[in-house]
């Protein structure tokens, strides 16, 4: 006869299992029950279902995942409101007391089921496996199988989601890349003939300023040999006047002998009676030369200092066209190199993008052999106390068909039902 202690201690063995294992020992416990005291989820799928779905979210809540067991006080607050609705915190702390069968302040998913569906936890821990062990191992095979299948399959659909979106960008990148190639370019082209403009316009200043540089440099000297020529004219006429002055000076000098006084007399009578109109003409003349050219040098002056202006800035705007071609080309050179980098890069989010569709292509040639490693499992493991576990096995299947193509969708059905015809000619 079983004791009590051995029936806690069972119960407390069957909570250490993983959620999913505590799931699939309820169902095949009570798929199908005579007591009509006793749920027999054989004929109500929806709280299979449920059970399933309590399962997930065990596992969700808690930190270790699918290795997990039971869940601490916190967690199984979430759960029951979760799964149950709001609780205040008093009802909370009784339906946790209620619930905790072991009490050890945790709460597994066997317990919650216990509580839910209001059976007796000692005929769920009596319960006995029927399968053998070669049965068992066949199933735990095909249970792996299948789980790793569907890991493979939803990391290879994403990935192969996430090269198609790389790839879609990529090429959108690449596409960008040579619109801003070809429009640096043509920047560049636009900069070269900018310059070249400049540099004909600055050539022309640089003609202007040196014919109007020439211009002046002509009047300049010319002005020059003017100014030299009336600088004679009135040092001779000053030289004429002193002359006259110092005859005028010996003549008052009483000192100066008598032959010597009528000598500076004849001499200075002679010296006036020069025509000194030859020598004011020329002196005029040369003036008038003077002015004229000088008046003829200050607009060759203010012109040459346009034209050299007109170089300058002529000059600057050519070493602006300089800089921008410089940064045009640049600018073209580091857009053919992003464009280059676009295309690798478009190349090999291409080249992932057909790695990801094989490993999704392998991932669903997984899945087809966990599909045929199950129906061999279920054709080996007929029992009443296995069923649950099929059930089971048949719901994650179930789900892993959100990550396959159509294609393969199809296909495994066909199987199935072939499958299930040859089970049922058997």
């Amino acid at each position: 006869m079983v004791t009590q202690a051995e029936q806690e201690k069972a119960l407390s063995d069957l909570s250490k299992k993983t959620y999913q294992d505590q799931a699939q020992w309820f169902l095949n416990v009570f798929w199908q029950n005579e007591d009509p005291n006793t749920i027999s989820l054989a004929d109500k799928p929806e709280e299979a279902e449920n059970i399933w779905k309590w399962c997930k979210s065990c596992e969700d809540l808690d930190q270790r995942g699918s290795t997990g067991n039971e869940l601490d006080e916190f967690e199984a607050h979430k759960f029951l409101e979760k799964e149950m609705g709001a609780l205040t915190m008093r009802d909370m702390r009784e339906a946790l007391r209620e619930i905790d069968v072991d009490f050890n302040k945790m709460v597994s998913l066997t317990e919650f089921l216990i509580y839910h569906f209001k059976v007796d936890w000692k005929l769920l821990t009596s319960a006995k496996s029927a399968l053998d062990p070669v049965s068992a191992k066949m199933l735990d095979d095909a249970k792996v199988k299948l789980e790793e299948s569907q890991k493979a399959l939803t990391d290879s659909t994403q990935a192969a989601a996430d090269a198609k979106v790389a790839a879609e960008t990529a090429a959108e990148e690449a596409k960008e890349a040579i619109a801003r190639e070809a429009e640096s370019k043509e920047a560049a082209a636009a900069a070269v003939e900018e310059e070249a403009a400049a540099a004909e316009v600055e050539e022309a200043a640089v003609a202007g300023e040196k014919i109007a540089s020439e211009k002046e440099a002509v009047l300049t000297a010319a002005n020059a040999e003017q100014e030299k020529a009336l600088k004679a004219l009135e040092e001779e006429t000053r030289k004429l006047e002193d002359k006259k002055q110092k005859l005028r000076d010996q003549i008052e000098d009483d000192s100066v002998g008598l032959v010597k006084t009528r000598n500076c007399q004849a001499t200075l009578a002679q010296v006036e009676c020069e025509d000194p109109l030859p020598l004011n003409r020329a002196k005029i003349t040369q003036a008038a030369a003077v002015r004229k050219v000088g008046k003829a040098l200050k607009p060759a002056q203010e012109a040459a200092a346009v034209a050299t202006a007109a170089r300058e800035k002529a000059n600057a705007a050519r070493a602006v066209a300089v800089e921008k071609r410089n940064a045009a080309n640049q600018a073209s050179e580091d857009a053919t190199k992003a464009r280059q980098a676009a295309d690798e890069s478009a190349a090999a989010s291409v080249t992932a993008g057909e790695a990801a569709e094989a490993a999704v292509n392998a991932a669903d040639q997984a899945v087809t052999e966990a599909a045929e490693a199950l129906e061999e499992a279920k054709r080996n493991c007929k029992g009443l106390s296995n069923q649950g576990t099929l059930w089971w096995m048949d719901r994650d299947f179930e789900e892993s068909k959100k990550y396959m193509s159509k294609k393969m969708i199809a296909k495994l059905e066909a199987q199935r039902a072939a499958q299930q015809t040859e089970n049922a000619e058997q």
